[in-house]
């Protein structure tokens, strides 16, 4: 067994995977898995960006289609793997859903745990798709779904108008958003349609 020490948001992990156990990104999973017991004060964080690692088909995912099994809090894993009209739709949701098929299997107590935390456990199943839902570059996708779910309420109009300045390019990638079944209101589309043509 061999230990690394450091700061998991800026590890590389395409190293330490032997390259022999490598497959094209079309072909079956690899025989290699990521699992963790993440702290929950950097979860958010690292799996935005370990997503975008999996879109750039970079670190873990130069590898091919590596799945990974983590923990969150229960409440972020119910996030996760929110389906479409879930009041529970956010940012998460559709960050992991677009890039992979996401399974919430099962929940534990926080008892579980030495010191136990204040909440109950989520395990979640991430299994990065062939292709994305969303053929848009990650970091534009990322842009637009944090503005547009920064406002409670998913006020979608008030995040819109942060989006970079790039009108047309944003209204585009609603329109890829909203068919892919994402919670965009129905005036987005209108007004991506009128400064299209």
């Amino acid at each position: 067994m061999r230990i690394f020490s450091g700061d998991v948001l800026q590890f590389n992990m395409e190293p330490i995977f032997p390259s022999e156990l490598s497959t094209p990104w079309s072909d079956a999973q690899p025989h290699l898995h990521i699992i963790g017991n993440l702290p929950f004060n950097v979860s958010t964080p690292l799996i935005i960006r370990w997503l975008e690692d999996m879109s750039m088909h970079r670190g873990a995912w130069k590898h091919g289609r590596v799945p990974l099994t983590l923990t969150f809090q229960k409440e972020v894993a119910e996030r996760m793997v929110a389906p479409t009209m879930n009041e529970q739709r956010c940012r998460l949701s559709v960050m992991c859903q677009y890039l992979c098929d996401v399974k919430h299997h099962f929940t534990f107590g926080g008892r579980s745990f030495v010191p136990p935390p204040d909440v109950d456990v989520g395990v979640v199943r991430f299994v990065p798709r062939v292709e994305p839902h969303i053929q848009a570059p990650f970091r534009l996708v990322e842009k637009l779904v944090r503005h547009v779910f920064q406002f409670r309420q998913k006020m979608c109009k008030n995040g819109l108008q942060y989006v970079s300045r790039s009108i047309k390019q944003c209204s585009v990638l609603v329109i890829l958003l909203y068919n892919n079944n994402i919670i965009i209101i129905t005036i987005f589309v209108i007004i991506s349609l009128i400064v299209i043509t």
